[in-house]
């Protein structure tokens, strides 16, 4: 019987090699063809930067088989990316989400590759975003917002402490939501985050300044939202509970299917883009 361990990849450093042996394709012409499809026919995807080549996206089904390459995965039929999917969430301890800004960074790659792919397919595309690759995107945002030409200075000190919470964008955010959690109505400040419901790598420079584009939780609430295992009703602001949560795990966290938050018809539109994109309930 063979071992799962001698076909999937089980560590960081076996994902991040194919990722490198995939891209290896691209440079050989006797490959490059056969990446291409690859790339083309892709629905989850591992982004990750190359020095100074830029930002490459690899898909999950041919990262992760062990030790494979691209003459190997053509020949496998028995690939399948919804078992590398379970793989790869094992490994990072996440699961891939929606995101706008990198649907929109996969279109630039297609088209630096020459490859045609619908874009209603792209949006529905999904991608595993490591913290090294999002603080990479960050500070390339960051740079841009610093260089800008069509804002004042006090707008870009503005959008950097929006970023990280801090500043007017906070105080604005504390007295909205009266200081407390806005779900379980927790006022102590040492642990209460500035929560960016459209990511602010997804949002623009008017909604990454928008207070109904952040909700104040504590930092536990915050670490469920942001990985969309929670959400919220865009209409009643209930709250949805991803079913990778189970009751013994909702029980520990306080969780029940009765918390709301009070949101203002403004929270509405990032709400929704948060439950299309970020909500994960499979």
């Amino acid at each position: 019987m063979t071992n799962e361990n001698d076909i999937f990849i089980s560590n960081c450093e076996e994902l991040f090699r194919n990722s490198l042996t995939f891209e290896k394709g691209l440079h050989n012409e006797g490959d490059k063809k056969k990446y291409m499809a690859l790339v083309k026919g892709g629905k989850c995807f591992l982004p990750y930067f190359n020095d100074k080549k830029g930002l490459f996206f690899a898909p999950s089904r041919f990262l992760g088989y062990k030790n494979n390459n691209i003459d190997i995965h053509i020949k496998n039929i028995a690939k399948d990316g919804r078992v590398t999917n379970k793989v790869i969430n094992k490994i990072l301890q996440y699961h891939p989400t929606g995101s706008s800004l990198f649907s929109s960074k996969f279109e630039e790659f297609l088209d630096k590759l020459g490859i045609q792919k619908d874009l209603t397919a792209i949006d529905k595309l999904k991608f595993w975003i490591t913290p090294e690759v999002n603080i990479q995107i960050n500070s390339e945002q960051c740079e841009q917002i610093q260089s800008g030409k069509k804002i004042t200075g006090t707008e870009r000190e503005q959008l950097i402490f929006a970023r990280d919470g801090q500043g007017k964008f906070r105080n604005d955010l504390l007295t909205h939501w009266e200081g407390k959690c806005c779900l379980t109505g927790i006022s102590l400040n040492e642990v209460l985050r500035a929560s960016h419901i459209k990511p602010w790598r997804d949002s623009n420079d008017d909604e990454r300044l928008d207070k109904f584009n952040c909700l104040l939780l504590s930092a536990n609430l915050d670490a469920l939202f942001d990985s969309g295992l929670i959400s919220f009703d865009s209409k009643t602001g209930s709250i949805l509970i991803s079913k990778k949560i189970n009751r013994h795990v909702q029980k520990a966290l306080l969780l029940h299917k009765d918390m709301k938050i009070n949101i203002d018809p403004n929270h509405a539109k990032y709400l929704e883009w948060h439950r299309k994109f970020i909500f994960s309930n499979y």
